[in-house]
């Protein structure tokens, strides 16, 4: 079933679905700069944990997401309603052609997480350009993905894709623009001038956290109550024994590494 790992995480109400998790969030955010009355969009929210962060980081920006897994789309809503959120903070769902469904240059900011990387061949090239439509100029993307390391070959890569697709519904990262470098380039090919890259696996745990509200604070337990569903209820609970005995017997090497890219419309 595609994207069967989404529905398991969406199930559960998981947040910060991306290496690095609160702490890359954070930093993420803090590279944003959210400004008063700014547009910002967030392209794959997955459950909504960053959307709530991001309101209360800059609660006068006018706030948009985008969603393409439909259980993600139920548990976001949820989520921002649970918080107070849900009439300000709008939320659409995107479908297969994944066409961005906003105005050229109506976007301050577009940020991801763990999502553009996902995009198979050229339709990245396709949602970068895109992405460069629907900002302003001086517009600013900013981005945790996971990406293949260097060293590794288009052949690995290409099997380990088919080998996580066939297992989790999804695959693991884009192969046609694989490492920063190629990342980079891609980006200055779309119109973009790079801000910053940075590594996060030199990015110490909890060195940068979120801004407290209560609003967030009630998102973190909208968080832990499903989180203790999924322990407690037996069907969820086997599908994560199963999850984690899969990606251990996967990923036994390091070939991947998570990365910030921050880059503003020329």
């Amino acid at each position: 079933m595609p994207g069967r790992l989404l529905t398991y995480f969406s199930k559960t109400g998981t947040a910060f679905l991306h290496p690095g998790e609160k702490t890359a969030t954070a930093l993420l955010l803090r590279k944003l700069q959210p400004q008063e009355a700014e547009h910002i969009l967030e392209l794959g929210f997955g459950t909504g944990a960053t959307l709530v962060q991001l309101h209360a980081m800059q609660s006068k920006a006018l706030i948009y997401g985008l969603e393409k897994n439909a259980s993600m789309l139920a548990m976001a809503n949820k989520r921002l309603r649970c918080c107070g959120l849900g009439k300000k903070i709008t939320l659409f769902a995107v479908d297969h052609t994944n066409v961005i469904p906003f105005e050229a240059a109506s976007m301050d900011s577009v940020y991801a997480e763990s999502v553009l990387a996902l995009s198979e061949g050229d339709s990245l090239r396709s949602m970068l350009q895109q992405i460069h439509t629907i900002l302003k100029p001086g517009g600013k993307l900013c981005m945790n993905e996971l990406l293949w390391m260097q060293h590794v070959s288009k052949q690995h890569m290409e099997e380990m894709n088919a080998q996580i697709q066939e297992i989790f519904g999804m695959p693991q990262a884009n192969t046609t623009c694989s490492d920063i470098t190629a990342w980079k380039d891609l980006l200055r090919d779309c119109g973009f001038e790079l801000l910053e890259t940075m590594n996060l696996d030199t990015v110490t745990a909890n060195a940068y956290h979120l801004p407290f509200s209560w609003k967030a604070f009630i998102s973190d337990c909208f968080t832990l109550f499903y989180k203790a569903r999924g322990v407690l209820h037996s069907t969820l609970r086997k599908e994560r024994k199963q999850y984690r005995k899969e990606m251990r017997a996967i990923h036994r090497e390091k070939i991947l590494e998570p990365w910030l890219i921050c880059a503003i419309k020329k």
